[in-house]
Order: C-alpha cells, then sequence, then structure tokens
C-alpha cells in the first residue's frame, strides 16, 4: 500500500528576516512552531504563531513564513500523503481538515485555545522515529485529534475571519486561465493597483502578479503530474504563449515542462 511520510525537527539560531521564498507541496504538511517570532501567511491570510501553534497547509496552498525578529526560531514538521491507505480502508474523512475548507481558512489551530492537545508529543515522536510504519502509528492519532478540533473551529467564530484579499485570493483561484492582470482586479474590486499590491504584499508576502504566476505554474505542474502534454496544458492555466510559460516554469522548477512529464511518467511506466 503507498504511502508517504517525512518529517524533522529544525532549529536556525539567527534567521534572516524576509529570506524565506513562497511556496507550496504536492502532499500534505502539518507545522509546529516552537520558539521565535513569526507570522505565517496563506492565501491572504496572516497568522500570528505562538509557542506550540500548530499550522495545516493541504496541496498547492501557498505559503511563506515571516520572521519578524530576530533570536532562535525552532520548529518541526511532517510532509505526508496517506490518501490511498486511508481510502482503502474508509478513513478519508480524517483529512477534512486539509480538504473540506477554503484555501487560506482554519490553518491556525492555538495551543491556547486546545490546551490539553498532544500536538507536540506526537510530532516529537514522528520526527524521532526511522521508520515509515511508526511514524504512521504515531500521524494517525494526530489526525484525528486535529479533525476534532478542526470541527470546533468551523462551529465557532474561531478561524481566520474574512479579508479583502483572501476574497480576492479565492476569485483568482476560481479560474486561474482567465483574465487576472493587475488592472482587471483593482476595477473588479474597487481598489488601486498600488493599494492592492500593497495589501497583497502585507497578507501574502508577495505582489499580486507574482502570487498569480506561482498560482499558474503550480498548477502546471499539477497537470504535468496527471499526464497532459506541457504544449497542451500551458493556456489552460492563464500564459498566452508556450515560450513565456517554458520560461517561467523552468526559472521555477530547475526543469523544462518536458523534463518533468518524462521523468515523472518514465518512473510511472
Amino acid at each position: 500500500m503507498n504511502y508517504t511520510i517525512s518529517s524533522a525537527q529544525m532549529t536556525t539560531e539567527s534567521p534572516e528576516i524576509g529570506n524565506a521564498v513562497m511556496h507550496s507541496h504536492d502532499v500534505y504538511e502539518i507545522y509546529l512552531f516552537l520558539e521565535g517570532k513569526a507570522d505565517y501567511l496563506v492565501e491572504g491570510n496572516k497568522y500570528r504563531l505562538r509557542k506550540g501553534d500548530v499550522m495545516l497547509m493541504r496541496r498547492g496552498e501557498l505559503h511563506i513564513n515571516s520572521i519578524r525578529g530576530e533570536g532562535t526560531y525552532r520548529r518541526m514538521y511532517v510532509n505526508f500523503d496517506i490518501t490511498e491507505l486511508l481510502a482503502e480502508t474508509g478513513n478519508l474523512a480524517l483529512l477534512d481538515m486539509f480538504d473540506k475548507r477554503s484555501l487560506g481558512e482554519y490553518n491556525h489551530y492555538s495551543a491556547k485555545e486546545f490546551p490539553e492537545n498532544h500536538w507536540q508529543e506526537l510530532l516529537q515522536a514522528i520526527c524521532s522515529s526511522t521508520d515509515k510504519a511508526e511514524k504512521l502509528c504515531y500521524l494517525l492519532p494526530l489526525l484525528q485529534e486535529l479533525n476534532r478540533n478542526f470541527s470546533v473551529l468551523s462551529l465557532s467564530s474561531a478561524g481566520s475571519g474574512h479579508n479583502i484579499v483572501a476574497e480576492i485570493c479565492r476569485y483568482i483561484n476560481a479560474d486561474l486561465s482567465q483574465d487576472l492582470s493587475l488592472e482587471h482586479l483593482a476595477d473588479k474590486f474597487y481598489l488601486s493597483k498600488t493599494h492592492l499590491n500593497r495589501l497583497f504584499k502585507t497578507n501574502v508576502g508577495t505582489t499580486a502578479g507574482q502570487y498569480i504566476r506561482l498560482k499558474r505554474l503550480y498548477l502546471a505542474k499539477e497537470y504535468i503530474q496527471k499526464g497532459v502534454q506541457p504544449t497542451e496544458l500551458y493556456t489552460r492555466c492563464g500564459f498566452h504563449d508556450y515560450t513565456t510559460f517554458y520560461r517561467a516554469f523552468k526559472q521555477q522548477f530547475s526543469q523544462s515542462p518536458k523534463e518533468l512529464w518524462t521523468i515523472i511518467h518514465k518512473t510511472l511506466s
């Protein structure tokens, strides 16, 4: 039965402010904040982190950790894909807190709000183990606990709340092939282009244009993984010509679209 689990506990003594890179994953991620001064920005929502807080990111959810000050920065994380295993055992509901929510919503689980949590002990056990099956034994109860927490959050007033940037992000993600020029977005949401970009820098960690470019490139990567030929997908992802798409893709992923397609589908064949 196919499944992947990787984990790490990391300490950075003097993190550089503003040096993080916005990214997303092809797998699910659970991140535990242990020490430091940082915010987490996810799809237009900004979350202030405190010791013991957990962040959840699903596939394709763009996020960036924004260091706010000097001092030691410690965290733990686990990246995993156990979808096939859960589907076979009828337990896909364990992934509801990832998949049954809007992008950028309910990513943050406050240790203060859930004081009886066992997140750190379970993540510590996952990070300490070198055996994949043993990691799974600790991951499953962690998912069960977080899923119960998600039920509490989604039924309460907790969560990320509403803001204009999150609304714009939802509009962008609804159709990445549409006109998403800065002019169009500014007109649609009654903002100046300058103000729109300022809001994005504050709440997303990058400009609106860069956010859209990344979302389109990750969508293209997803299509390639599903078997779509690169020359057939670029217009679906909002690129007007293949040359522009090719250059942007290679710059982002250090591989051309065709190189990635060949590697993935040679491995699968």
